[in-house]
């Protein structure tokens, strides 16, 4: 028999595994987040029909005469560059512009946060599964199920972190089930930790009681003119509203003094405006009316100072206004002291009116009372050699012995951050598959005609045969 038959027969069975490779990749064209796949082909062992020579004092040097007994399949190759973004409008969607997976597990919810997958606090690799089938997967098209739980089109946990304001966590998991806290939108307060828990996104949070017991500490009150004075309370490290709370007021009605409350949310002051010409205000009525001032502080209702102290320069007397320098306010003072605020809020729940997710994966939500809270944060890592991924099927993929460990991205507040090495999580977002359908048909007309000459190269290889045959009649 002739080799060059096997080598025809060779490279039928490579084509047909590129043409398989390329039929996969067109199938997948419209699958998010698929990546492409690319055919690799190496020659066979060649056979030796005469070694190399080295040059002599007479002649030169020969080759090596070798015939080649065919092609075999090299590799397939993983192309994991990033596809093009594709917005969806949904809310749930989310896409990874960059390097990363997302990270999905199968398993029981864990017992208690502690029972979580736990993370090197270091290398921020995977150190304890805790029974949680870990996987990955660059498909965002996320949903939720009658819990809350956040989870793939096929079921799959999203794993995240917890977050916290040095109190409660945003999700606790206490006996298998998951509860969730109120924690502050301010970023620079939110601390993740080293466990990775299946994130939540329910309909109620639950507002924790909190000890109030401090109070803000007036750090400046001069009056700046005769018709908007402006008194600045510095609500300090213990304000209610870096752990949640809004402050309402309602200014008393009265002429006498025409009194607003605002709260700026950027410096954490509270403003006391005085927009009424002072002429009338005594220093007992203005007391009366700053006194008049309700806080309501969601979620308790109270006075919250009890005691005002009106003191000044000119302006103020421990009895009354001064009228000789009537409009004056330049070193005009407002003290305030004393007073006992509530103790302790009572807990109450809230629904999520909206949320959203950042780029970071802070997953924020909109209360129903106007206040903003952090639930969570989605976890991504990613791989030295993410073309080691192994497929799972259903857009999943798992860890192989030449992928790496995972590498997780650093939790929102962690020192050692490594979160530049990432990409980015959009919402609304799908990402679709790299796949380019002219190469992909450019590579199929190559590989079948491949098919078709090493076809015809066993017809040839036939026909030689036959004349061979027929050499004896």
């Amino acid at each position: 028999m002739l080799p060059s038959m096997f080598s025809g027969i060779s490279g039928l069975k490579a084509n047909q595994k590129k043409l398989d490779v390329i039929g996969n990749n067109i199938a997948n064209v419209g699958t998010t987040g698929f990546k492409v796949q690319k055919v690799k082909f190496q020659d066979m062992l060649s056979q030796n029909v005469g070694e190399a020579t080295g040059p002599g004092q007479n002649t030169g040097g020969t080759n090596p005469r070798q015939v080649g007994l065919g092609v075999q399949l090299g590799g397939i190759d993983t192309i994991t560059s990033t596809g093009n973004m594709q917005p969806t409008g949904r809310s749930l969607d989310a896409a990874i512009d960059g390097n990363g997976y997302f990270m999905v597990g199968k398993g029981a919810v864990p017992a208690t946060n502690a029972n979580g997958v736990t993370l090197d606090t270091t290398s921020h690799v995977v150190q304890n599964s805790n029974g949680m089938s870990i996987m990955f997967t660059r498909d965002g098209s996320f949903a939720l199920d009658e819990a809350g739980n956040l989870l793939t089109s096929d079921g799959n946990r999203v794993l995240g972190y917890a977050l916290s304001t040095g109190g409660s966590n945003s999700i606790d998991y206490k006996a298998g089930k998951a509860e969730i806290n109120f924690v502050a939108a301010d970023n620079a307060n939110i601390k993740a930790g080293n466990v990775l828990i299946p994130l939540v996104i329910p309909d109620i949070v639950s507002v924790p009681a909190m000890d109030i017991a401090a109070k803000p500490a007036v750090s400046q009150a001069i009056a700046v003119g005769r018709s908007a004075d402006t008194l600045m309370i510095d609500a300090g490290s213990n304000n209610e509203k870096a752990n949640g709370v809004n402050f309402k007021f309602e200014a008393s009605a009265d002429p006498l003094a025409d009194l607003s409350v605002t709260f700026d949310d950027a410096t954490k002051t509270i403003n006391v405006i005085l927009s009424q010409t002072p002429a009338n205000n005594t220093a007992a009525n203005l007391e009366t009316k700053i006194k008049a001032l309700t806080s309501t502080v969601e979620p308790f209702t109270g006075t919250f100072f009890n005691n005002f102290n009106v003191t000044g320069q000119g302006v103020w007397s421990g009895t009354g206004l001064d009228t000789s320098v009537a409009g004056n306010f330049a070193n005009a003072t407002i003290n305030l002291a004393g007073g006992t605020p509530a103790t302790t809020t009572t807990a109450q729940e809230s629904r999520i009116k909206s949320f959203s997710i950042e780029k970071g994966g802070l997953i924020k939500a909109v209360l129903d009372n106007g206040s903003v809270t952090a639930l969570g944060q989605i976890a991504i890592s990613t791989f030295k050699n993410d073309g080691g991924l192994s497929k799972l099927g259903k857009n999943l993929y798992q860890n192989s012995a030449n992928s790496g460990t995972p590498i997780v991205r650093s939790g929102i507040g962690d020192t050692l951050d490594n979160a530049s090495g990432y990409g980015d999580i959009l919402q609304s977002m799908l990402e679709m598959s790299n796949v380019d359908l002219a190469e992909q048909f450019t590579d199929m007309i190559v590989a079948s005609r491949a098919f078709q000459a090493n076809g015809k190269m066993i017809t040839t290889g036939d026909e030689i045969l036959q004349d061979l045959v027929n050499l004896k009649r």
